[in-house]
């Protein structure tokens, strides 16, 4: 299968508002960086209290008509647990302390790694949707950008409809304001604009000649936004998140 067919059978991406999705990202090893002023729990002001439920947990909650969301950023782990002889050690790679079940033994090591895991809670018609995700922090002309690649949940990548499945990058700008996080997605249908009327070239697909799927490479990518970052358009208007206490 060539990659335009992949990405029209599925592709799954970061539904924060109308983002674009990127079969490339914004980091690599030389532009990557972190600033742990992200983590923990960020909601609205009026937003769900649920940040501690566990991952996979579902309630039926009053009102069908309630959308809030709760984002909670972890620095991602490599984690060693077991008894300190070889033969009993597991390696989880990847992941937060939280994720790690209680029964994998004592914790023998811990390294930090340079990127977070994103856990975005949202409630549709009174369900709680959780979803994961990796994301990787950069600077692009003086701008803190966000790099969201979800994970993929357990055996969606098993069987023989495997490569059916694509994840996609989803960019963001951000902000910490007065103990706030701001956050500005990429606006999809300025981008359209920009490309329609031929004002940039930036490699893409379009599936069913409607959504544009985004191919230019990780240089390209960076070069377009540190052209354009200062484009008010750019970005859509910002999300302000409250710490949860």
């Amino acid at each position: 299968m060539n990659i335009t067919r992949l990405i029209t059978i599925g592709i799954l991406i970061l539904s924060i508002s109308s983002c674009i999705p990127s079969i490339h990202g914004i980091v690599n090893d030389e532009n990557r960086m972190t600033d742990d002023r992200i983590l923990g729990t960020w909601t609205y002001e009026d937003g769900i209290t649920q940040a501690a439920l566990p991952v996979f947990f579902e309630q039926t909650l009053p009102g069908n008509s309630r959308q809030e969301l709760a984002y909670t950023f972890e620095r991602a782990l490599n984690i060693i647990t077991g008894k300190q002889d070889a033969k009993s050690k597991t390696s989880w790679e990847g992941v937060t302390r939280s994720s790690i079940p209680e029964d994998s033994g004592e914790v023998i090591t811990i390294e930090e790694l340079p990127y977070y895991i994103l856990t975005h809670r949202e409630i549709i018609e009174g369900k709680l949707v959780v979803s994961q995700h990796k994301v990787e922090m950069t600077k692009i002309n003086q701008h803190v950008l966000l790099d969201f690649l979800p994970m993929p949940s357990q055996g969606i990548f098993d069987g023989r409809f495997a490569t059916s499945y694509v994840l996609a990058h989803t960019f963001a700008k951000i902000q910490f304001e007065d103990g706030d996080l701001l956050i500005q997605p990429v606006d999809a249908e300025h981008i359209e604009k920009l490309l329609s009327q031929k004002r940039i070239r930036l490699k893409h697909e379009r599936r069913n000649d409607e959504e544009i799927i985004l191919t230019a490479s990780t240089t390209e990518l960076r070069e377009f936004l540190d052209n354009y970052s200062d484009d008010p358009g750019l970005f859509e208007s910002s999300d302000r998140l409250h710490p949860v206490q």
